[in-house]
């Protein structure tokens, strides 16, 4: 089995490994993890992160994803949204708070 490492881009919080290709509202959905979850598909926004550094390529937004964004971060065009994110490489993520 594959794994990867979920770092933190904030202070208190532990890497957490994950298995290659989970979906990250899974992997992050336990104690000492700083990003919150709301709907889990894609439409409120509440799991909204910032990528600040990932060991692959990240699959752009899909039509969905994009429609959250631009409705709820609409100044913050580079964010992602955990729920409908896979893990499919070493990420550092920071909570858009």
């Amino acid at each position: 089995m594959k794994t990867i490492t979920v770092s933190f881009d904030c202070e208190g919080y532990e890497p957490i490994e994950a298995e290659y290709g989970s979906w990250l509202n899974l992997v992050l959905d336990q104690p000492g993890s700083p990003v919150k979850f709301g709907c889990r598909s894609g439409l409120c926004g509440i799991c909204a992160v910032e990528v600040t550094q990932s060991s692959s390529p990240l699959e752009p937004p899909d039509a969905g994803e994009q429609e959250t964004l631009d409705l709820v971060w609409p100044e913050r065009s580079h964010l992602r949204l955990a729920c409908v994110m896979q893990a499919r490489g070493h990420i550092t993520i920071k909570p858009a708070r």
